[in-house]
């Protein structure tokens, strides 16, 4: 996981949609109240007020892929 940053900072408040059942199904997610990750969903936190800003790039970052980084990383 990224230092301070958990999955409801980008897709929402989990309650309804955690259990593996509904995550694993992406339309039932949905309704549950998974939200989508846009490049407005980013840019909420990685602008220049940001202390730590660098250069962002939305495509690049979809394509890199924040899961695929846990998945690297072994979580």
């Amino acid at each position: 996981m990224l230092v301070n940053v958990g999955c409801e900072v980008c897709h929402g408040p989990g309650s309804k949609y955690k259990s593996m059942k509904t995550m694993k199904n992406i339309k039932l997610a949905t309704a549950a109240g998974l939200l989508p990750v846009t490049e407005k969903t980013c840019i909420r936190c990685h602008n220049k007020r940001s202390p730590f800003y660098k250069k962002f790039d939305f495509a690049t970052a979809v394509k890199a892929g924040v899961h695929e980084h846990f998945k690297k990383k072994g979580k």
